[in-house]
Protein backbone atom coordinates (compact mmCIF):
# COMPACT_ATOMS: atom_id res chain seq x y z
CA UNK A 1 0.00 0.00 0.00
CA UNK A 2 1.11 3.26 -0.79
CA UNK A 3 -0.66 5.05 2.06
CA UNK A 4 0.01 3.89 5.49
CA UNK A 5 -2.56 1.12 6.81
CA UNK A 6 -4.32 3.38 9.40
CA UNK A 7 -4.97 6.04 7.11
CA UNK A 8 -6.69 3.11 4.76
CA UNK A 9 -8.65 1.98 7.16
CA UNK A 10 -9.63 5.75 8.58
CA UNK A 11 -10.71 6.28 4.96
CA UNK A 12 -13.00 3.35 4.22
CA UNK A 13 -14.47 3.38 7.91
CA UNK A 14 -15.17 7.28 7.32
CA UNK A 15 -17.70 5.96 4.00
CA UNK A 16 -19.24 2.98 5.80
CA UNK A 17 -22.92 5.08 7.52
CA UNK A 18 -22.25 5.38 11.26
CA UNK A 19 -25.83 3.99 11.90
CA UNK A 20 -25.12 0.72 10.82
CA UNK A 21 -26.61 0.34 7.70
CA UNK A 22 -25.06 -1.50 4.91
CA UNK A 23 -22.69 0.21 1.88
CA UNK A 24 -21.60 -1.95 -0.80
CA UNK A 25 -18.01 -3.23 -1.61
CA UNK A 26 -18.31 -2.22 -5.29
CA UNK A 27 -19.19 1.31 -3.90
CA UNK A 28 -16.70 1.80 -1.59
CA UNK A 29 -13.95 0.73 -4.03
CA UNK A 30 -15.35 3.20 -6.55
CA UNK A 31 -15.76 5.94 -4.21
CA UNK A 32 -11.97 5.25 -2.68
CA UNK A 33 -10.74 4.59 -6.12
CA UNK A 34 -8.49 2.25 -5.10
CA UNK A 35 -6.92 -1.37 -6.45
CA UNK A 36 -8.79 -4.43 -5.35
CA UNK A 37 -5.99 -5.51 -3.44
CA UNK A 38 -5.59 -2.43 -1.65
CA UNK A 39 -9.64 -2.18 -1.04
CA UNK A 40 -9.88 -6.07 0.26
CA UNK A 41 -6.81 -5.79 2.64
CA UNK A 42 -7.96 -2.81 4.14
CA UNK A 43 -11.82 -4.02 4.18
CA UNK A 44 -10.55 -7.61 5.77
CA UNK A 45 -8.44 -5.54 8.43
CA UNK A 46 -11.27 -3.85 9.53
CA UNK A 47 -13.41 -7.03 9.54
CA UNK A 48 -10.69 -8.96 11.57
CA UNK A 49 -11.02 -5.74 14.11
CA UNK A 50 -14.55 -5.88 14.39
CA UNK A 51 -15.28 -2.46 13.43
CA UNK A 52 -17.43 -3.75 10.72
CA UNK A 53 -19.09 -6.66 10.28
CA UNK A 54 -19.96 -7.84 6.28
CA UNK A 55 -23.74 -7.63 5.46
CA UNK A 56 -25.79 -8.65 2.66
CA UNK A 57 -26.06 -6.36 -0.88
CA UNK A 58 -24.95 -7.37 -4.60
CA UNK A 59 -21.42 -8.06 -4.36
CA UNK A 60 -21.36 -8.09 -0.90
CA UNK A 61 -21.29 -5.41 1.57
CA UNK A 62 -20.24 -4.13 4.89
CA UNK A 63 -21.45 -1.82 7.55
CA UNK A 64 -20.25 -1.00 11.13
CA UNK A 65 -21.17 -2.63 14.11
CA UNK A 66 -23.62 -1.22 16.62
CA UNK A 67 -22.44 -0.74 19.78
CA UNK A 68 -24.95 -2.98 21.52
CA UNK A 69 -24.26 -5.41 19.01
CA UNK A 70 -20.81 -5.86 20.29
CA UNK A 71 -22.14 -6.36 23.83
CA UNK A 72 -25.22 -8.92 22.78
CA UNK A 73 -22.54 -10.83 20.46
CA UNK A 74 -20.19 -11.41 23.40
CA UNK A 75 -22.74 -12.50 26.25
CA UNK A 76 -23.92 -14.39 23.38
CA UNK A 77 -20.76 -15.97 22.73
CA UNK A 78 -20.76 -16.14 26.60
CA UNK A 79 -23.48 -17.64 27.14
CA UNK A 80 -22.78 -20.56 24.73
CA UNK A 81 -20.25 -21.53 26.37
CA UNK A 82 -22.01 -21.88 29.72
CA UNK A 83 -24.48 -24.22 28.42
CA UNK A 84 -21.81 -26.22 27.12
CA UNK A 85 -20.36 -26.78 30.35
CA UNK A 86 -23.75 -27.24 32.05
CA UNK A 87 -24.50 -29.77 29.30
CA UNK A 88 -20.77 -31.09 29.58
CA UNK A 89 -21.70 -31.68 33.60
CA UNK A 90 -24.67 -32.98 33.56
CA UNK A 91 -23.99 -35.50 31.01
CA UNK A 92 -20.45 -36.15 33.10
CA UNK A 93 -18.16 -35.36 29.43
CA UNK A 94 -14.99 -33.35 29.67
CA UNK A 95 -15.52 -29.60 29.56
CA UNK A 96 -15.12 -28.16 25.78
CA UNK A 97 -11.33 -26.81 27.10
CA UNK A 98 -10.52 -30.42 28.19
CA UNK A 99 -11.33 -32.04 24.94
CA UNK A 100 -8.63 -33.49 23.64
CA UNK A 101 -6.29 -33.38 26.64
CA UNK A 102 -8.13 -36.50 28.17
Amino acid sequence: MSEDHSADRARLLALVPVDGSAVGNTSLTRQLRWSADRYWSTRNALLEAGTIVRARGRGGAVRRLVPDESVISAATAEAELVGEVAIAYARDRPLPEDQGHA
